[in-house]
């Protein structure tokens, strides 16, 4: 294999991860990378999400299945090339350039 059909793969890979991230968190969630009044998005272990906002504070947004973020999890800790297990709960790092490199933290409760 050559040089360009691996960074032909790793892009398509890529591509891949983002689309299952978009998917996971839904357009609302999702829409909120693009809000620069957006300060913090919060998934509780109880699935309500919340979302602070510059001079509105924390408000309630909805609900997000926890098969839904155990996913989001697992797709970071491999972007991040890592692994996310109950010896390894925590998730930290910069999410990817499409969701403008925003902090990422996430834990399996």
């Amino acid at each position: 294999m050559n040089v360009n059909a691996h960074d032909q793969q790793e892009q398509q890979a890529h591509a891949r991860r983002i689309e299952q991230m978009r998917r996971i968190l839904g357009l609302e969630i999702a829409a909120l990378f693009d809000d620069t009044g957006v300060v913090e998005i919060m998934a509780n272990p109880d699935g309500r999400v919340f979302v602070e906002r510059l001079g509105s504070g924390i408000s309630p947004l909805g609900e997000i299945d926890a098969s839904r973020v155990q996913s989001l999890l697992g797709l970071m800790a491999d972007y991040l090339h890592t692994t996310v297990s109950r010896d390894r709960p925590i998730v930290e790092g910069a999410m990817p350039i499409e969701f403008l490199r925003s902090r990422f933290a996430g834990a399996i409760p």
